[in-house]
């Protein structure tokens, strides 16, 4: 028996209104556990901000050379996306991401030549973890929201920082050639082998997210995590993973750019933490847990990579791209609330428990969850 469903006997006995809000809560399955009605909305608006963009840049957005450069500006965000995408979806938040970005880009800078590159990677994780460990063990171990705690921390190894480094980035002299697994190009194209690793990580946070027990504790943690503890789930240690697979995400995004650019300093990080929540969201995540997929994480930090792209062939200034984001974030939000009824006929239809596989089985879908309110 799945998680899901066991959360639903635990908390469907009397109300059918719980029952339905609890199935709500947990994965779907089938075609629903990639594409909703939530994801369609932003797709279209997505679609929509393209044909704009592509018409004021006088059609060149939409040139491989251009679409190569959406990718890659794409992927800056969309590591730290997944992992902000995933610790959403088990209930809390993370604002120090882009210090632990930077915190870790900047310890790779300068052991990678004394060490060598892939310790240097291990170390540089190690500090995306602890940072991920400390914010989960303060969190769950306090009883603090971790917007707060997140928001302490963030300020805690900004200063830290600052104190190391007195302000000053780091540069290399020169970039070792095994720095192009990451930062140099996919043959002939315009694509950085970045973006390749951005999409296969999506991909096995997915099925982890989809496929695993533990990611059932993910939706189980962040949608009903009174109801999981009920059953044995242990909410916090899903939640401490989380926070420490979210540093470790940030802390290869910024190993990432300083092997791409060869150059990172103190500011790297700033408003990463608000682009990746604002990539999750126009994804389709719930701010309050329990809803969402990674796939909705890659495709808002695509959106994002085409906003910052277009906007620069469009010849709009810069200053524009947040007040762009914080249009198009309320537009999404607001297009998601109102494809929910689409969403639970989509669920209805393609679901474990759809409509025609009760009818096959000789129940009608009233007489199922009145069922399932006794």
């Amino acid at each position: 028996m799945s998680l899901s469903k066991t959360v639903v006997e635990e908390t469907s006995t009397g109300d059918s209104d719980t029952s339905d809000d609890t199935v709500r809560a947990f994965k779907p399955g089938g075609i629903t556990r990639y594409i909703s009605a939530r994801m369609m909305a932003v797709i279209g608006m997505i679609i929509i901000v393209v044909l704009v963009l592509e018409i004021t840049s006088r059609e060149q957005l939409l040139t491989g050379l251009n679409i190569g450069g959406v990718l890659n500006a794409s992927s800056e965000i969309g590591f730290i996306a997944i992992g902000v995408t995933a610790l959403m979806i088990g209930g809390e938040f993370d604002l120090s991401v882009g210090q632990t970005f930077v915190a870790s880009g900047m310890t790779f800078a300068t052991i990678y030549t004394s060490i060598g590159v892939f310790p240097a990677i291990i170390v540089s994780l190690a500090i995306g973890a602890a940072i991920g460990m400390l914010n989960g063990f303060i969190t769950l171990g306090f009883g603090i929201p971790s917007f707060i705690t997140t928001l302490g921390t963030s300020y805690v190894v900004a200063g830290l920082i600052l104190m190391v480094t007195t302000g000053q980035p780091i540069t290399a002299v020169t970039l070792p050639k095994s720095f192009s697994i990451f930062g140099g190009y996919i043959g002939s194209t315009s694509i950085r082998w970045e973006v390749a690793w951005w999409l296969g990580l999506a991909v096995v946070m997915a099925i982890v997210l989809h496929k695993t027990t533990f990611g059932n504790h993910i939706f189980g943690a962040g949608g009903h995590a009174d109801a999981s503890r009920n059953i044995g789930v242990r909410v916090g240690m899903t939640k401490m993973a989380l926070f420490i697979l979210c540093g470790m995400f940030s802390a290869f995004s910024g190993i990432v750019l300083f092997a791409h650019l060869g150059d990172i300093e103190a500011s790297a990080g700033s408003g990463l933490q608000l682009e990746a929540i604002a990539a999750a969201v126009i994804g389709g995540t719930a701010l309050f847990g329990g809803i969402g997929t990674i796939y909705g994480g890659v495709i808002g930090s695509f959106f994002l990579g085409v906003i910052t792209v277009g906007l620069v062939l469009s010849g709009a200034s810069t200053v524009y791209y947040e007040l762009f984001v914080g249009i198009v974030l309320i537009m999404a939000v607001a297009l998601q609330a109102k494809t929910e009824g689409i969403t639970s006929f989509v669920k209805r239809a393609f679901g474990r428990r759809s409509w025609i596989a009760e009818h096959v089985h000789g129940r009608s879908p009233d007489t199922t969850q009145a069922g399932s309110a006794r």
